[in-house]
């Protein structure tokens, strides 16, 4: 099945960190939650959740690209919606996030799951998201 390795896409803050971005074992490839900050660890678009899923498809591809992986190898997303004063208006501003999400899988979806949290780690976060990969048929 192969060794774990674990993804490095050049980002200094994370080796530092007791956890990877992602990592690969065999054709698989796990993208940890990915938030929408910069290099630095600066969060992109506060109170904006399109601008912060931007962000974060940004670098999940460069994770996916470290990884050999491409977006039409990703099977499976799961993103954790912060809820944002009331439901309705969470669901109103994440559906804004499709276009996103069209922009890099066009019509070739994978399995996905949202779930709505009352918060997360980094308290300025409205959104993060993971997802997993397989390489090759």
């Amino acid at each position: 099945m192969g060794t774990k390795v674990r993804i490095d896409p050049g980002w200094p803050r994370f080796r530092r960190r007791t956890w990877a971005p992602a990592v690969r074992k065999g054709n698989m490839v796990f993208i940890s939650g990915t938030a929408g900050t910069d290099e630095e660890g600066n969060l992109v678009g506060p109170g904006d959740v399109v601008a912060q899923t931007a962000q974060i498809y940004k670098k999940i591809g460069q994770l996916l690209a470290a990884a050999g992986a491409t977006w039409d190898d990703v099977v499976w997303t799961t993103d954790y919606l912060v809820i944002d004063g009331d439901y309705q208006k969470t669901m109103d501003n994440y559906k804004r996030t499709a276009d996103i999400r069209r922009q890099y899988f066009g019509t070739n979806f994978p399995a996905s799951t949202a779930i709505i949290v009352e918060g997360l780690v980094s308290p300025d976060c409205l959104i993060e998201i993971e997802a997993i990969a397989v390489l090759g048929d």
